[in-house]
């Protein structure tokens, strides 16, 4: 003889669809329901843009750290800069440019110390020069800084 053991069901409860809503209330309308509002996100952090400390620093240039130059090598060309003094005008302006220009051809005029190329900016000067030895190089950097 087979027996079967029938366990009693238990009685199903009404699921409630909130927690805090009563299992018997009558579902909101959809009138009734608050309207959805936009979430600001926090400002994305990007390289770009201006933001607080970027940039350049504010204040007087920096000195130019001085170090030793190598070894000078008369097959290579030096590249010098000179700074003019601050409150100039423009050394590109006709009389300055002009004054800057002088001075260059006296220098490259120097049998040991040649100027291959110049650039005059608004406040400096960059200079390709050839020299023949260090002490023709010191000579001619000199003679154009006096002038």
């Amino acid at each position: 003889m087979i027996m079967a053991i029938v366990m009693p069901s238990r009685p199903s409860l009404p699921k409630a669809t909130s927690p805090r809503r009563a299992v018997d209330a009558p579902p909101r309308s959809r009138r009734a329901r608050r309207k959805p509002r936009q979430l600001s996100l926090p400002a994305p952090r990007t390289w770009g843009g201006k933001r607080p400390g970027a940039g350049r620093p504010r204040g007087p240039r920096p000195r130019v750290w001085h170090r030793g130059r190598p070894e000078h090598l008369a097959r290579h060309p030096v590249h010098l800069t000179f700074r003019a003094r601050p409150g100039l005008s423009s050394l590109r302006t006709r009389r300055l440019f002009a004054v800057v220009l002088e001075v260059i051809t006296a220098v490259a005029h120097r049998p040991d110390c040649r100027v291959v190329h110049f650039s005059v900016q608004d406040d400096h000067v960059h200079l390709l020069v050839e020299a023949d030895d260090e002490r023709a190089l010191s000579a001619g950097a000199r003679g154009f800084g006096i002038r």
